[in-house]
């Protein structure tokens, strides 16, 4: 598995800004907190794979910013052969994921977004909970959803994720 080093140059390589870094490092430190938590109540976490994984998430970032960044994301992980336990995390890492439904509107390619492994639904909690490198609540990601126009399924989608998170 990637060191976080080395996924701090990858980010730098592709051309990430160094804002995208920062909140890639913030949910990262978010995330390992997360995963220690999860750890010391009994589950089986790869910690190395969530570092990497919260730190690469936003890769696509340094394409475009909207929503097409997490195909694009997905497209430099596979060029860049990072993995599929990477590339899955970038992937679904966007709210509570995406629907199939969602994902067609984008114009996204056939896949599955939605998390899948702990590690992925991890480092989609912590973004969640991550605004540029401020740590937010739940409550306060929520209201955001809301006032972006955001479906009632894709807020469900991230208070379920967080449920889950939380039974560990």
């Amino acid at each position: 598995m990637l060191s976080e080093k080395q996924c701090l140059e990858i980010l730098r390589k592709v051309g990430c800004s160094e804002y995208v870094i920062a909140h890639s490092r913030s949910v990262s430190e978010l995330a390992e907190k997360i995963t220690y938590d999860i750890i010391e109540k009994g589950g089986s976490v790869d910690l190395k794979l969530v570092i990497a994984g919260a730190i690469l998430h936003d890769i696509g970032r340094s394409v475009t910013h909207d929503i097409d960044h997490v195909v694009e994301g997905v497209k430099i992980a596979e060029d860049l052969a990072l993995g599929p336990e990477i590339t899955g995390v970038i992937r679904s890492h966007v709210g509570g994921g995406i629907s199939q439904e969602e994902a067609q509107e984008f114009g996204f390619p056939e896949n599955n977004y939605m998390p899948q492994t702990l590690e992925e639904k991890i480092v989609a909690h912590s973004d969640n909970l991550i605004k540029g490198t401020t740590r937010i609540s739940l409550d306060e990601r929520i209201e955001s959803m809301k006032n972006n126009g955001l479906s009632n399924e894709s807020i469900s989608r991230v208070l379920r994720l967080a449920d889950e998170i939380d039974v560990y």
